[in-house]
């Protein structure tokens, strides 16, 4: 799913390395407007919160928290 969508990175913040003081997963898109339905899908199934983030030129970040 992650090819699908134009995955430019992902990493995984503990939560001593988090702003949300939680598991954090920042994901950075590429060449989408806004976060894709299935990304959200995925972590609405993962039951993972979606945390806001403004998109950057090309650049959309995806950050959740469990």
């Amino acid at each position: 799913m992650l090819d699908e969508v134009g995955t430019e990175s992902v990493d995984v913040l503990a939560p001593s390395a988090s702003q949300y003081d939680a598991w954090t997963f920042d994901t950075v898109l590429r060449n989408v407007e806004g976060v894709p339905p299935e990304v959200l899908r995925e972590l609405a199934l993962a039951g993972l919160k979606l945390q806001p983030m403004p998109s950057q030129a090309e650049y959309q970040h995806v950050t959740a928290t469990v």
